[in-house]
């Protein structure tokens, strides 16, 4: 049998270019949907935690401002407030976080970096219910002090996402200082399941867009495709038949400069 032609299998290397272009384009299509469906997202999430940032901010303002005047400065132990004040500023304060859609609102006292207490708070169920005392007494000393370590190294108001035994959320927390040079925060949490809900609508929808991008790039691909690789196809055919000894063969691919050279 005569060894074939040094010009064989050159319509199966077309075939390849073929589908090389058409997986370059896709990828580039993908790529950009997936970065548009990222920035959309992103771009969402950083206004609306931004809206929930300003709105914790004022209430926290607006909580200092409920308490009666000098009330961290006369703060030495637990016995500085007595029972029924305490109460009448957890049930204000309960009315605060139904008027304003909030989940917590409270005070802290910081002795130390590591013992830190309460000074005002809300209840859990936005109730006065005696009983069951769902809120946290005055001068109980703060489990989780370290929830406060980058407010008091920042010196500012700082907003954080918190995940703890009392919830999940959005919450900041703003330092002041006292007469005394101590320094107490307030502070003001949301629930933010349905900024969450919201924000994997979004990320849905992006995705839906994207996927919408990509099925019409590639049936803008596969023409595309077929018209750059047809003239790389004719002169790979020319070139097969040449070599296979038809030495009359023409071919006037029209293309690039180069491809028309090759021609």
């Amino acid at each position: 049998m005569p060894p074939a032609p040094r010009g064989a299998g050159y319509g199966s290397a077309d075939v390849k270019i073929k589908h090389k272009l058409v997986l370059v384009m896709g990828l580039v299509i993908v790529g950009t949907s997936a970065l548009f469906s990222i920035v959309l997202y992103r771009t969402q999430r950083r206004a609306l935690l931004k809206g929930i940032d300003a709105n914790l901010l004022t209430a926290a303002s607006f909580t200092e401002k409920t308490l009666p005047d000098g009330y961290h400065d006369r703060i030495v132990d637990k016995n500085s407030v007595s029972d029924e004040e305490y109460l009448r500023i957890v049930d204000r304060y309960n009315r605060i976080c139904e008027e304003r859609d909030l989940q917590y609102v409270w005070s802290v006292l910081v002795k130390k970096p590591d013992e830190i207490y309460f000074t005002s708070g809300t209840s859990t169920s936005h109730t006065l219910d005696v009983e069951n005392q769902d809120w946290a007494s005055f001068y109980d000393r703060h489990n989780d002090p370290g929830a406060f370590a980058e407010a008091l190294e920042r010196g500012e108001p700082t907003y954080m996402s918190f995940h703890n035994e009392w919830g999940s959320g959005r919450s900041v927390l703003v330092p002041k200082q006292d007469v005394h040079g101590r320094t107490y925060m307030f502070g003001a949490s949301m629930d933010t399941n349905e900024v969450d809900a919201l924000l994997r609508r979004t990320l849905w929808r992006s995705i839906g867009v994207g996927a919408l991008l990509f099925c019409v790039g590639v049936l803008i691909t596969v023409p595309v495709a077929n018209t750059i690789t047809r003239p790389i196809v004719e002169v790979t055919e020319a070139t097969k038949r040449i070599a296979e000894g038809d030495l009359e063969q023409r071919v006037h691919a029209k293309g690039s400069t180069e491809l028309e050279s090759l021609s």
